[in-house]
């Protein structure tokens, strides 16, 4: 799905610096085209999607979760959402338009959400917004057919 308009339409608080403000872990951090999707994703969720801006993390490691494999405990989601159970509902990986490796950021959240048990994740470069639901059982990512709400993800 195309987001890139209502993206752009989302306002971004700067500093005297050009540091881009992270209304959900209340800093600055450095405007790199990477954050420039992450922060007006951010706003996304919480517009868009209508997720509460508690339930929603940034820049996690997943050791923070749970994971304890010695490969994974430097990793870090981009974005992600607790549900109504204080489960992670899903995650959201962010990356820059201009990345050459387009199926790199699937891979990566696919690995995630294998590791973190959890029942979507989404992918963007600030264009295009993907989202997939993930069945721990059977071990399948099935596409979803647009971008469903908060409620009707945690449903």
């Amino acid at each position: 799905m195309n987001i890139e308009k209502d993206l752009k339409r989302y306002k971004l608080k700067t500093d005297e610096s050009g540091k881009l403000y992270d209304p959900i872990r209340q800093i600055f951090v450095p405007s790199t085209p990477e954050e420039y999707v992450r922060q007006r994703m951010i706003k996304y969720l919480i517009g868009r999607m209508k997720v509460p801006a508690e339930k929603i993390v940034v820049e996690q490691g997943l050791v923070k979760f749970g994971v304890n494999d010695e490969a994974d405990k430097k990793k870090r989601i981009d974005i992600g959402f607790y549900g109504d159970y204080n489960d992670l509902a899903a995650i959201i990986e962010c990356k820059a338009y201009s990345i050459k490796d387009k199926e790199a950021p699937y891979a990566q959240a696919r690995s995630y959400v294998r590791s973190l048990k959890i029942p979507a994740y989404f992918v963007t470069d600030g264009v295009l917004l993907e989202g997939y639901n993930y069945y721990y059982e059977t071990d399948q990512f099935v596409k979803m057919d647009g971008i469903p709400t908060y409620e009707e993800l945690c449903v």
